[in-house]
């Protein structure tokens, strides 16, 4: 791994020329040396960092023109960078791009709404990337462009910006829960707007936002039981199991944590 700084710019042209001739695993095999750069010798990427990660984001976010394990692979070298070295990133100010990447990503309408490979989705790459992020910065950095973007998201007419701004809220629920917590206010109605949506993919999505909080934002959300109890008593009549059961873990998370407030809902 000893790559010399200088031999960075030809790892990317032959990146570059692999993915326009259709060679998409050589290109992974120089994607994945570069990722092992990441934590052995950082000092070979620094100086171009910022070159770097803007063209591994434009790989990801390539939706239709390449393959998507390619893509994954530019993401998790973002992701690398993330974890390890993410003071480096918000020095170069690089953490609105890659937010900007995160959202696209989060965004994009699944390849196969029936294929149950949850992990072949580019949703599943964009969240571990910003869970990074939310692990290794302070949620002052993240939340307020976070909430920014999903504040025009909720009300979208496309169920995949809707369902990828639950997802946001979500991953984002356990390394800003101090931030969160203060915009509970805000954030809720979106909630339980899109645990009541038309489209079964943003009420799943609505749902592992919903045991996030309740398992990351205690003892705050807590205290708004009264308008969270009733929609979850209602996904439990669903048909769709994912939302069923979805309900059953929030209900769950939410009766740890309360007692004889939700006798009034016990039949």
């Amino acid at each position: 791994h000893a790559l010399g700084g200088q031999l960075l710019n030809p790892v990317l042209e032959v990146i570059q020329k692999c993915l326009a001739a259709g060679d998409e695993d050589t290109a992974t095999q120089a994607i994945e040396m570069l990722v092992s750069c990441v934590e052995q010798c950082f000092q070979v990427l620094e100086t171009n960092l910022p070159t770097v990660v803007k063209y591994m984001l434009d790989v990801a976010t390539s939706v239709g023109k390449l393959e998507l394990n390619v893509r994954e692979h530019a993401m998790i070298f973002v992701t690398e960078c993330c974890a390890m070295k993410a003071k480096t990133l918000k020095k170069r100010h690089l953490i609105p791009t890659i937010l900007q990447g995160i959202f696209t990503l989060v965004s994009e309408e699944d390849e196969d709404e029936d294929d149950d490979d949850e992990d072949g989705r580019a949703y599943k790459f964009a969240t571990t990337c910003l869970d990074m992020l939310a692990t290794n910065l302070p949620s002052k950095v993240l939340v307020p462009t976070i909430l920014q973007h999903c504040s025009a998201a909720v009300s979208s007419p496309s169920k995949w910006h809707r369902r990828g701004a639950m997802y946001l809220i979500g991953t984002v629920a356990e390394g800003c829960h101090e931030s969160l917590c203060q915009h509970l206010p805000q954030v809720l109605p979106w909630l339980l707007a899109s645990m009541q949506d038309q489209e079964q993919v943003v009420k799943e999505a609505a749902f592992f936002a919903l045991i996030q909080f309740a398992e990351f934002l205690q003892p705050e959300i807590v205290e708004h039981y009264e308008e969270m109890v009733p929609g979850i008593l209602q996904a439990l009549q669903e048909k769709d199991p994912k939302v069923q059961e979805g309900a059953c873990h929030a209900l769950e998370a939410f009766c740890e944590n309360l007692s004889e407030e939700l006798t009034p809902y016990l039949p």
